[in-house]
C-alpha cells in the first residue's frame, strides 16, 4: 500500500490499495471516498477505468501493435461519448471518427513528419534541421484562442521560467539537475511557492493568507 498524506494534518490525500500480479494499479482512492477501478485484459493491456459513481472509461487496444482502436466514456447520468482510431500502414495515427463530431483526419509527409492537424494547422519544418517544426501556416482556431507562452531554458535543457498572460512560473533546481523549487506570480505578486525534495513536496499558498500544505508518500 503506497499513501500520500498531508504532513501538517496526517490526512491522506491518495493511497493506492491494490495491484496486479504485474504491479499495476487496480484499484486507489484519494479525497473524501473517492476510489478508481481498474481492469486489464490477457496482455495487462487497460480496458476499463471506473471512477467512482462518476464515469467510466472503457478501452480497446489491439494486441498486435498496442494502438487504441476505440474508446469511450460514460458519465454517471449515463450521457456516452465515443471515439474510434483509425491508422495508416506505418501505424501512425490518421483518423479519428468521433460521435456526433466531424471526424479528425491527419496527412503525413514522405519523411515521415505531420504534415496538416485540424486543431493546429499546417506544420514547416527547419530547412537544414529537417524535423524540427519551425511555424504553423494557417492556424486554426483553436490555435489562436490559446493564450500566448514565453519559455526560458536553463542550460541543462529544462524550463527556468515560463510567462503566459499575468501568470509567471520560475523554477529552481538542485546540483543534480532536479526541480527544488517553483514559484508562481500572479501580476507580479507572488501566489504559490512549492519545494520538492524526493517523494516530500510543501506547498505555499501566499494568496490564502500563507497557507501550508505539506504532502509526502508513504
Amino acid at each position: 500500500m503506497v499513501t500520500i498524506k498531508d504532513a501538517s494534518t496526517d490526512q491522506f490525500i491518495w493511497m493506492l490499495s491494490e495491484v496486479t500480479v504485474s504491479g499495476r494499479p487496480k484499484e486507489y482512492s484519494w479525497g473524501r471516498g473517492n476510489s478508481v477501478d481498474y481492469s486489464y485484459d490477457a496482455l495487462f493491456l487497460p480496458n476499463a477505468i471506473h471512477y467512482s459513481d462518476i464515469q467510466t472509461h472503457t478501452y480497446n487496444i489491439s494486441s498486435k501493435t498496442g494502438n487504441m482502436t476505440s474508446r469511450s466514456c460514460q458519465n454517471g447520468t449515463g450521457a456516452k461519448h465515443s471515439e474510434n482510431f483509425l491508422y495508416d500502414g506505418l501505424d501512425r495515427l490518421e483518423r479519428i471518427e468521433r460521435s456526433g463530431q466531424p471526424n479528425f483526419k491527419m496527412s503525413y509527409l514522405p519523411n515521415g513528419n505531420i504534415d496538416f492537424k485540424p486543431d493546429t494547422g499546417n506544420y514547416r519544418y527547419h530547412a537544414q534541421k529537417v524535423h524540427a517544426v519551425e511555424r504553423i501556416d494557417n492556424p486554426s482556431a483553436v490555435l489562436l484562442a490559446m493564450p500566448q507562452q514565453e519559455i526560458d531554458y536553463t542550460s541543462f535543457e529544462k524550463a527556468k521560467e515560463i510567462r503566459e498572460g499575468a501568470y509567471k512560473l520560475q523554477i529552481l533546481y538542485g546540483v543534480d539537475n532536479q526541480r527544488t523549487q517553483s514559484k508562481l506570480y500572479d501580476n507580479n505578486q507572488l501566489s504559490v511557492t512549492k519545494y520538492f525534495s524526493g517523494s516530500y513536496e510543501k506547498v505555499i499558498e501566499h494568496a490564502a493568507g500563507m497557507s501550508i500544505r505539506e504532502n509526502a508518500a508513504k
